[in-house]
């Protein structure tokens, strides 16, 4: 069974229930939130969840909230990596496999609804992702609100990486679900047409706020959309940034293009012109 099979239960689970599970046994009930640590009640309510699926909590990664001048600050959330328990034992593989050893990542995100409750939600694995990933998270103001947002990043391959993958999602007080902004697998294609695991940053394009993947002067742009709230690729921003592929010479001798010198290339003595362009 693929790693995005306990997604697919895990759907099935309602939010209401989680809500529910997070006020009545998932987590301690405490009188004042503040006090608590919001990472130590998500990782209760997990592995309740869970249960022995769960092999184990790798990080947490507290998610803070920033406040406007003299407002106190709403209670922190907590973004947990854990790891599932494999659901193939080695006995139970087929002859002449073995099992993979890789960290096999999972993302949780918890939140304080309204009235100070952690609520917890379980992330499903990207679409893009090959299988199991490591998973790293930061925080990171990337749609420059001031507030920062969970940005995680994701990467198969025990040594030489085989997939990275980003993934950004903002978060608000008072709102017990993070939303995802961004989830694009790291891949430009060159004017070469080689396909490269590029660097990512953040910047403008045109007054916009722009994610930026670039590979060996290979650039693709992700614009934020007020409509969507989220960055989607522009394909126009993309091209313009990128530069153009050189005509091959056989295609500009054939279009009658100026040769060196600035004459018109001709076919040699005794060569006959091709009656078509070879691909």
């Amino acid at each position: 069974m693929s790693h995005h099979a306990p997604a697919a239960l895990r759907r099935l689970i309602a939010p209401a229930v989680l809500a529910t599970f997070a006020g009545c046994g998932g987590g301690p009930d405490v009188s004042d939130p503040k006090a608590a640590d919001p990472c130590a009640i998500a990782a209760k309510q997990l592995a309740g969840q869970l249960g022995p699926e769960l092999k184990g909590v790798t990080l947490r990664l507290p998610l803070t909230f920033v406040a406007a001048p003299d407002v106190e600050p709403a209670a922190p959330g907590c973004a947990l990596i854990y790891e599932p328990v494999r659901e193939e034992m080695p006995s139970e593989l087929p002859m002449g496999e073995t099992m993979d050893n890789s960290a096999d990542h999972q993302l949780a995100i918890a939140l304080p609804d309204p009235t100070g409750r952690i609520v917890l939600s379980l992330i499903d694995p990207s679409a893009a992702s090959p299988g199991p990933v490591r998973l790293t998270p930061t925080l990171r103001d990337v749609d420059a609100d001031g507030q920062p947002d969970l940005v995680v990043e994701e990467i198969a391959g025990d040594f030489d990486a085989t997939y990275k993958g980003v993934r950004i999602y903002a978060y608000a007080p008072g709102s017990e679900r993070a939303r995802e902004i961004f989830a694009e697998q790291l891949l430009v294609t060159t004017v070469e047409g080689l396909k490269l695991i590029p660097t990512w940053k953040t910047g403008a394009y045109e007054g916009k706020r722009a994610v930026i993947f670039d590979g060996a002067g290979a650039f693709r742009l992700f614009l934020w959309d007020d409509g969507t709230r989220r960055f989607t690729f522009d394909e126009a921003a993309t091209a313009a940034k990128n530069p153009k592929p050189a005509p091959p010479p056989a295609a500009a001798a054939a279009e009658g293009a100026p040769a060196a010198g600035g004459e018109t290339a001709k076919p040699a003595e005794g060569e006959q012109k091709p009656m078509f362009d070879l691909p």
